[in-house]
């Protein structure tokens, strides 16, 4: 998917356009809501400790206005992202304008989203909400944070972050670092510079 998405052109344009990408990326990093990807701002967003803040007050945003919340995104999807706009929305069409936020939206990008999802071969199940759902099967895998899950995912209930995250086969963490995916949370370099591995032999 995210292949397919970084070869999508635009009619008459030779170079591929980011901004399908960018957005794929930043729902399968975050696990938010489709309609909170279109709402977030850059002057939101903490470059520091790659988080951001999901403000929970935009009409037209999903469900946030419960679900105030910091999400912090993994290196690989920042790097996906690519370069942000200057100000404003951070996620735009596929011409660089802001997405347009309507009551119960989330379907803006389905157009594009389609069109990669197509190029990669998946069936039409896959959705842009899909990618909420395999956000929560990817960081559970390799935190094993129910605790962060639900946090990061804005439930406040136990029992709906559990229907996202689904059955993984254990060796799901390694396979996702090998891809350069990793939720496991950082540890301070003064802290990680003094760990070291000791033999049982």
């Amino acid at each position: 998917m995210l292949q397919a998405a970084a070869s999508m052109t635009l009619p008459r344009h030779a170079n591929p356009e980011p901004y399908t990408l960018a957005k794929v990326a930043f729902l399968l990093g975050s696990g938010c809501r489709t309609g909170e990807c279109f709402a977030v701002n850059v002057a939101d967003w903490n470059g520091g400790s790659a988080q951001l803040w999901i403000p929970a007050i935009e009409v037209g945003a999903g469900k946030t206005r419960s679900s105030a919340r910091w999400v912090k995104l993994p290196d690989r999807s920042v790097e996906l992202m690519g370069d942000l706009p200057i100000k404003g929305r951070m996620f735009r069409t596929p011409y660089g304008k802001e997405i347009k936020l309507i009551q119960g939206g989330g379907g803006q990008m389905q157009a594009s989203f389609n069109k990669a999802r197509d190029l990669a071969g998946l069936g039409d199940d896959v959705t842009p909400h899909v990618l909420r759902h395999t956000w929560a099967t990817w960081f559970y895998a390799q935190t094993r944070d129910f605790g962060g899950l639900m946090d990061q995912g804005g439930w406040s209930k136990a029992d709906m972050a559990n229907r996202y995250r689904k059955l993984a086969p254990d060796d799901l963490s390694e396979r996702l670092l090998k891809h350069g995916w990793d939720f496991r949370p950082e540890m301070p370099e003064d802290r990680r510079s003094k760990l070291r591995v000791v033999s049982d032999g």
